[in-house]
């Protein structure tokens, strides 16, 4: 049987097919079955830190990258602040210091002037003893003076104690001495102690009062309205009163 044209160019193009279907087939094994193929970078995700820090405090750093992640980094060294120092508040004395002034209730009357307890202030300047009789009391070297105010119910009263640390008993006796009164108006006097009323000036009077205990010196300043609220009889009260608070007693 004899094949024709026809016959022939059919048969020679499904062997092509058959042959190109088997090639591709080969082709794809061989790519599956290498190595697989690196990916490139993509464009445009590389991370970038932010750092965030927080004023004022000292915990560090916090870095946060775009992708979410977080990671510590060591706080910077900072400089001492320095900051100035607060003059004392009113009642820091400590106790010892505080036990050495008087208790409002030994005030003269305490009852109608209503004495408030003492506020307390530490004097870091030289303050001199109260002058009386304008007596020159000279240089004064001390260890420091702790002053307690006492306020009233009166805005024209008000009492004033002083206590002074001298370098040495000597040096307090000294000082006592040269401010005892050398004029009349003492309403009591001992060897350590001494209560002087002032002239009355422009309504007001003022009574003075020293005591001396060792190297320590209380002097207290009453500022009356004027001289019928004061009874000079209680200044011998009021002198005990105050050396027993001195030596602790």
């Amino acid at each position: 049987m004899m094949e024709t044209p026809r016959f022939r160019t059919t048969a020679l193009a499904a062997g092509c097919a058959i042959a190109l279907s088997a090639l591709l087939g080969a082709c794809s094994s061989a790519v599956s079955a290498g190595s697989p193929i690196a990916k490139s970078p993509t464009i445009g995700t590389s991370t970038t830190s932010t750092s965030t820090s927080i004023t004022g405090t000292n915990t560090g750093s916090t870095a946060t990258s775009a992708s979410g992640s977080t990671a510590s980094s060591p706080s910077a060294t900072r400089a001492p602040v320095s900051t100035p120092t607060a003059a004392s508040p009113p009642n820091s004395a400590p106790a010892p210091v505080t036990a050495e002034f008087l208790r409002q209730s030994s005030l003269p009357d305490w009852p109608v002037y209503q004495w408030t307890a003492p506020q307390l202030w530490e004097l870091n300047v030289e303050h001199p003893l109260p002058t009386v009789c304008g007596n020159a009391l000279g240089t004064q070297l001390t260890h420091g003076v702790w002053e307690g105010v006492y306020h009233s119910a009166n805005s024209q009263t008000m009492a004033t104690e002083d206590i002074y640390t001298f370098d040495s008993a000597s040096d307090a006796a000294k000082q006592m001495t040269l401010s005892t009164p050398k004029c009349d108006r003492v309403t009591v006097q001992t060897t350590t102690s001494f209560a002087w009323q002032a002239p009355e000036a422009q309504g007001n009077v003022t009574h003075t009062l020293f005591v001396l205990q060792g190297a320590k010196i209380a002097a207290l300043t009453l500022r009356m309205s004027s001289d019928h609220d004061y009874n000079p009889a209680l200044d011998a009260s009021l002198l005990e009163a105050m050396a027993q608070r001195l030596s602790g007693s």
